[in-house]
């Protein structure tokens, strides 16, 4: 870079040694002049030539002082821009937070950009000793800045709006931004001093290189130079004034998206600037220049209320004009746009002659209040329209809102509500009641769901309320909201179930105690049966076939009534409580009950597969009675031809949380259209003669399942054997003793 500015041009220091050479010159020249008595021909050509180096070096340092103060008024546009940006980025940030609208952050990266490149740019034009100053004082600051509001964004993706807020607004960001404003400040001052002082001494130096060169010119030469300093001085600074002016015009109108128009009242001609033009969709050309022009884009509803506010403010009424209105764009479309605007001339009698305004679409705004009003309206719909009572007190308890339904039951007003406690509308232990919930609920800082009773149409109503508190902008509790649903209807009907319930226990207690009681008491007359029918059948008697035949059906009878009472008692004992669960080795308990079964397995030349098994909380004897009968349902319902192969398995069934034990068969199978009645007491799908029992085994596995919080269901096919699965649950079930 050619341009120094501390130095002036590089070659000064060049021409600053060819005048001293010159002066040396001059000194010879005229010493022999007066020897030689020179011609003035030479006296002419010499000063011409003396001329001619002083007009080259002023020439030059002309050109270093035009681009000194070029540089100066650069750096004061870059300052200006510096600042400007500075302002966006902060209020896009805060825009941002205040909106909840991410939209603004696309903004503050443009301008962040903006600002790092104009940075550059005066790095590059300053020098590097005022350079370095500047950055120390607000790089530091800048980067602070630049972290609490990309920290404001992040809050926002969040969700925090409030806390990028509150960041934004706080002392820490206010202070960085002091010292940040302040650098810039101190750099703009900085940049005028040491502009003026770099121009000054090239000035000067251009003086003392005259003086040198020129002698009795000096005077004259000193003159001028410093009339042409002054005037040039002047009229930079009242172009770069002129120009920092326009820029930020401009710039904030750009920012802000704001037309400008106006508008002579005499003539009702109206300038509209290209911004106001393009916000409606028109280029400037195609809208006339003429107050006709805007009467024909205003809708006729917004008409009135506009030439009262105008009037009002031509009369003086008001400091200045403003109003919401609708302007037909281009496409057809209204939009909603905020006029506001001064008279800035008047004749002498007040008559308004000129005005002038800005205009700004404020489109999205309006609808969003709109939207607002219709969701506070949907709102309110919903709260007076609700069965529930919906209600709003202040920190002291005081009403501040209540719903219709509230009014409806209680028999009082909204308005008649406001600022009474709940002392002045309820009897004093209802109150109290609400009053101490409502103290929990504020303690808290929580929501919470408590049941109330309260007193209407001449009975006491059982309510569950959930109550929350209310809190301001900054986190501060500022009242408590409440909703509180009757759940009376329920809570009768749960009584009444818990009636029914508890009804049905002793019913089916004492039903389970006749059976127990009824099947022992049977034991007796049937024991005196077989015993008389053994006695009977063991003397030598003379019996003809058909007695021996009647006297062996009835033992066969007998036996089977001894073994139907058996299965009875064991299942009217399975409700009978019992010791508590223990977690149970169901490998070991398995492999004992396996053992059983050895002898009879090894005659059928049959198989049982074992694989593992969990350990899990339940009653040993009661498992071990579900795996004997599920066992020994498969070897009885085996088929003929072939030897019975039982599979006993596990694994954990992760949808229902449980595990599951199988025990599967080769046998006969069965229709699962069938499965229902398996499972009842005395249920058989085969008759008597095909497979003996009492159709009571798998009765009492569901009930042991039942009591261990599990169940037992199967899958099967006839002729493709059949699978038992015994569902239990992995974490420890206690049924009540």
């Amino acid at each position: 870079m050619n341009f120094d500015f501390h130095t002036g041009n590089p070659g000064l220091k060049k021409h600053l040694n060819t005048a001293g050479s010159i002066n040396l010159s001059i000194g010879k020249i005229f010493s022999s002049k007066l020897n030689r008595k020179l011609t003035l021909l030479n006296l002419v050509i010499f000063s011409l030539l003396v001329i001619g180096v002083a007009a080259w070096n002023g020439i030059i340092l002309y050109q270093d002082l035009l681009k000194t103060k070029k540089n100066e008024i650069r750096l004061h546009q870059l300052g200006a821009k510096i600042i400007y940006f500075d302002e966006v980025l902060t209020m896009s940030a805060r825009l941002a937070a205040a909106k909840n609208d991410l939209a603004w952050e696309k903004r503050y990266q443009i301008y962040e950009k903006k600002l790092i490149s104009t940075l550059n740019e005066v790095k590059q034009i300053l020098p590097v000793t005022l350079a370095k100053r500047f950055i120390a004082k607000t790089e530091e600051a800048n980067n602070r800045l630049v972290t609490y509001e990309k920290q404001s964004f992040t809050f926002i993706k969040e969700g925090k709006p409030e806390v990028a807020l509150k960041l934004l607004l706080g002392k820490e960001y206010k202070d960085q931004k002091e010292i940040y404003d302040q650098g810039i400040r101190n750099f703009i001052d900085q940049i005028s001093t040491y502009g003026a002082k770099v121009s000054q001494e090239i000035i000067n130096r251009l003086i003392w290189f005259s003086a040198l060169c020129f002698g009795v010119f000096t005077t004259a030469w000193f003159i001028a130079l410093f009339s042409i300093k002054k005037h040039y001085l002047k009229r930079m600074t009242v172009e770069s004034d002129l120009i920092q002016s326009e820029e930020r015009l401009n710039l904030a109108l750009d920012a802000t998206s704001e037309g400008v128009w106006d508008w002579n009242i005499e003539t009702n001609e109206v300038f509209f600037s290209p911004q106001w033009c393009k916000s409606l969709g028109y280029a400037p050309d195609e809208i006339l220049p003429h107050l006709d022009s805007w009467k024909k884009l205003v809708h006729l509803d917004d008409m009135p209320e506009l030439i009262k506010k105008l009037d009002a403010h031509f009369k003086g009424q008001t400091p200045f004009f403003e109003m919401e209105n609708r302007l037909k764009t281009k496409s057809g479309d209204w939009r909603w746009n905020l006029d506001r605007g001064k008279v800035v001339k008047r004749d002498e009698s007040g008559k308004p002659l000129r005005m002038v305004g800005t205009g700004a679409d404020i489109t999205v705004r309006k609808k969003a209040e709109i939207a607002l009003k219709e969701n506070e309206n949907l709102l309110r719909n919903i709260i007076n329209n609700t069965t529930a009572l919906i209600y709003l007190k202040d920190t002291q308890g005081r009403y501040i809102l209540i719903n219709h339904q509230f009014e409806k039951l209680f028999n009082i007003t909204n308005e008649n509500t406001r600022g009474k406690t709940d002392l002045d509308i309820f009897p004093q232990e209802i109150a109290l009641q609400f009053i101490n919930n409502d103290k929990k609920v504020l303690d808290s800082g929580t929501v919470m769901e408590l049941e109330e009773v309260a007193l209407h149409d001449n009975k006491l109503h059982t309510y569950i309320s959930v109550k929350f508190p209310v809190h301001d902008q900054n986190g501060e509790p500022i009242g408590l909201g409440g909703i509180s649903t009757d759940i009376t209807e329920r809570k009768e009907a749960e009584e009444k179930l818990k009636s029914f319930s508890r009804e049905l226990q002793r019913s089916n207690k004492d039903l389970e105690a006749f059976a127990y009681l009824a099947s022992h008491d049977l034991q007796e007359p049937l024991r005196k049966i077989i015993s008389f029918s053994d006695l009977l059948g063991a003397k030598k008697v003379n019996l003809d076939d058909q007695a021996r035949n009647y006297l062996t059906r009835m033992q066969n009878a007998a036996a089977k009534m001894r073994i139907l009472i058996y299965d009875l008692l064991d299942f009217s004992r399975l409700t009978t409580p019992t010791k508590p669960f223990e977690p149970t080795d169901l490998a070991s308990l398995i492999k004992e009950v396996v053992d059983d079964f050895d002898d009879q397995i090894r005659k059928l030349k049959g198989k049982i597969i074992i694989a593992t098994f969990p350990t899990l909380n339940v009653d040993r004897a009661q498992m071990q009675r579900v795996i004997q009968n599920l066992i020994s349902n498969s070897i009885k319902y085996m088929k003929k031809t072939i030897p019975p192969v039982i599979e006993l398995g596990s694994s954990f069934n992760d949808k229902t949380g449980n595990w599951e034990i199988r025990v599967k068969d080769n046998g006969i199978g069965f229709d699962e259209k069938y499965l229902d009645r398996i499972f009842k007491p005395f249920e058989r799908l085969h008759n008597q003669q095909e497979y003996q029992g009492t159709g009571i085994g798998l009765a009492i596995c569901e009930k042991i399942m039942h009591l261990h919080g599990g169940e037992i269901s199967a899958k099967s096919q006839p002729g493709k054997g059949a699978t038992f699965i015994v569902s239990l649950p992995k974490t420890p079930f206690q049924r009540p003793l």
